[in-house]
């Protein structure tokens, strides 16, 4: 093999090195947050996520609907004010 081989086989083992200790250690953090909590805990937290979630869902199709109602609402005014431009 060749020395140009040696080091690109090297850097990419230790890039993947690299990248498995960063994957365990996020996954060790992560079962260490999740099997400390008992029944209880994970509940209250799903409770709290889909509430926001409920909140967040909420107010993004109010936002719509507010935007399609003063849509209509510029179109109702237009309509009016070319029937009372006719009328004039």
């Amino acid at each position: 093999m060749r020395l140009d081989e040696l080091t690109d086989m090297a850097n990419t083992t230790h890039n993947v090195a690299g990248t498995v200790a960063k994957v365990s250690t996020y996954g060790g953090s992560a079962g260490a947050v999740l099997f400390g909590l008992t029944a209880n805990d994970i509940a209250a937290y799903s409770g709290v996520a889909i509430g926001l979630m409920g909140i967040g869902i909420t107010l993004f199709y109010k936002r719509r609907e507010d935007r399609r109602s003063a849509q209509r609402h510029a179109a109702e005014m237009a309509r009016l004010k070319r029937e009372t431009d006719h009328h004039v």
